[in-house]
């Protein structure tokens, strides 16, 4: 493989996961950008422009643009959701098969820790976009707290999980809280 080849690869990493989310995003935002806005209605009261946050900001009728929402949102949601247990109840089945406690319980810890995760992400999403139309009433202060847990907690949790199983982490961590407790180390 030539040097080009190894460039086009990596660029075009963004093609086959990306295609799929850029074709179902087209029919968002052509039924947004046709929505009246008037200013008599507040600004978008969120972090960015999320579509929900946009359509309380539209002077018309919604009712279609949140179906559409729906509608689009389960597959996108409920696949990836699937796939992930399918998965994880094939890595369940493999560590029943193991024969250390210790190999199985490290196994169920590191899993459980993603798995709650995966929950957490999912379910504040769904609760964001598969709710029924009479339930969107949610305060925009109580949206904006839900997407931080989607936004900026499930982000910030996998590799903050996965480095705290590693050894090096935690000696460093120790040395850090020896560090600030005063106590001399062997790095001194």
């Amino acid at each position: 493989m030539s040097r080009g080849d190894a460039g086009r690869r990596e660029g075009s990493g963004r093609g086959p996961a990306s295609t799929p989310a850029f074709a179902l995003s087209v029919p968002h935002a052509v039924a947004a950008l046709r929505l009246p806005f008037c200013a008599a209605r507040p600004v978008v009261d969120h972090f960015f422009c999320e579509l929900p946050a946009v359509l309380n900001a539209a002077c018309a009728d919604t009712a279609a643009n949140h179906r559409l929402v729906y509608v689009l949102g389960v597959p996108i949601l409920l696949l990836p959701l699937a796939f992930i247990l399918a998965s994880y109840a094939l890595i369940l089945a493999a560590v029943r098969k193991l024969r250390s406690t210790r190999s199985r319980r490290k196994a169920l810890s590191t899993c459980g820790s993603h798995l709650a995760v995966v929950g957490l992400f999912y379910g504040t999403v769904s609760a964001v976009y598969l709710r029924p139309r009479a339930s969107r009433a949610l305060p925009a202060g109580q949206h904006k707290l839900v997407a931080v847990f989607y936004l900026v907690v499930t982000p910030v949790l996998n590799p903050l999980i996965y480095s705290l199983r590693n050894r090096e982490v935690h000696a460093a961590a120790r040395l850090a809280l020896a560090r600030v407790q005063g106590k001399r180390t062997t790095l001194d």
